[in-house]
């Protein structure tokens, strides 16, 4: 029974800190994955407005700074002057037809970033058929914004706990072979590493990897299946596909990764120090 608990609180020693941290990780995993679509879905309203000279192609603006144009829609002429005829005489929609010139609103196949956006507006400028360009800025680098600060939280907060998390694991460690140090040294005498010294402790530590990841991955999933709830009421019209299948992958390669190299790069200096 004694042996069974000091086992378990060996367990939940490396089991809190990591599945804190893979939880952290989900949600990071999660929030990138609403932004990136999130981000595609808005770029298929998000549209720069162009006034031409003469009509425009596609084939004239394929893509800028490394974004392709998705579609170039022309707004109809007629509908403009219709929209006129009853403020303007026959002569003024006459010279109106004449005069007016060519409208677009051209879509991007993906939301640009900030300077991007400035960029691409640079390129268009440099055609002399464009007129006026209008790209909308304030409301783009204040949704682009929010974009970066909700990822640079995610990011943050996740790194914080990841830091915490290695350093719980390597002070358990370190807990782990000074109170079993009498133990190591009587097996190092009869010719045993340190690793195999310490296999009870990589045992619970691996252990414990395994059922972090087996809960962070259950969150994981309740989440995304629950995401609709989760989401402010404004954006419960937009469709997220969460892709679980690497983000799996991601949170069981993270957790055994940090479990093994804390291991054993405590293993390793303890061995240099009683080598010493």
């Amino acid at each position: 029974m004694v042996w069974f608990m000091k086992s378990f609180s060996n367990f939940l020693s490396f089991f809190v800190p990591l599945v804190l941290m893979l939880i952290a990780f989900s949600i990071f995993l999660v929030s990138s994955n609403l932004l990136k679509e999130y981000k595609q879905s808005i770029s298929n309203d998000y549209s720069i407005f162009l006034v031409a000279n003469t009509p425009i192609l596609k084939n004239n603006f394929e893509s800028f700074s490394d974004i392709k144009v998705k579609k170039i829609d022309e707004i109809k002429r007629k509908k403009i002057i219709s929209s006129m005829k009853e403020s303007l005489s026959g002569d003024a929609i006459t010279l109106l037809k004449q005069k007016l010139p060519y409208f677009y609103k051209l879509y991007l196949e993906r939301f640009p970033t900030t300077n991007e956006l400035i960029s691409i507006k640079q390129e268009i400028l440099k055609n002399k058929n464009i007129r006026k360009i209008e790209i909308f800025s304030k409301n783009h680098d204040q949704v682009y914004e929010l974009f970066s600060l909700v990822q640079k939280i995610t990011i943050i907060l996740f790194v914080l706990l990841a830091i915490f998390a290695i350093l719980l694991l390597s002070k358990q460690i370190r807990i782990w072979l000074y109170a079993h140090a009498e133990k190591i040294s009587i097996m190092k005498l009869h010719g045993a590493s340190t690793i195999y010294s310490a296999s009870t402790l990589i045992k619970d530590a691996l252990n414990a990897a395994f059922f972090s990841c087996i809960f962070a991955c259950i969150a994981l999933f309740l989440i995304s299946q629950n995401i609709s709830e989760i989401l402010p009421y404004s954006l419960h019209g937009f469709t997220f596909h969460l892709s679980l299948k690497f983000d799996f992958l991601a949170i069981f390669a993270l957790a055994f990764v940090i479990s093994i190299s804390s291991i054993f790069s405590v293993l390793f200096f303890y061995s240099i120090s009683k080598d010493v």
